[in-house]
C-alpha cells in the first residue's frame, strides 16, 4: 500500500486546485455602472430630501 486512500484525489492535488481557484477573481458586474452611481450620490448630497434618487426614479431612467 502506498498510504493513499483507494478512491478520490490526493491531498496535494486538492491543495493545488484550491490555490488555482483562489487566484482567479470574477469580473465585477457592477463596474460599468459605478461612475453613474457615484454621480447620482454626489448630486443627492446637495438635493432636498424629497428630490433624492429613489428606486422608482432610478429604474424610470
Amino acid at each position: 500500500m502506498s498510504g493513499q486512500p483507494p478512491h478520490g484525489p490526493r491531498r496535494a492535488d486538492v491543495g493545488l486546485a484550491a490555490a488555482a481557484q483562489a487566484d482567479t477573481a470574477a469580473a465585477s458586474k457592477l463596474a460599468p455602472f459605478k461612475p453613474v452611481i457615484d454621480d447620482m450620490l454626489r448630486v443627492d448630497l446637495d438635493a432636498p430630501r424629497k428630490q433624492r434618487h429613489t428606486v422608482k426614479r432610478i429604474y424610470a431612467g
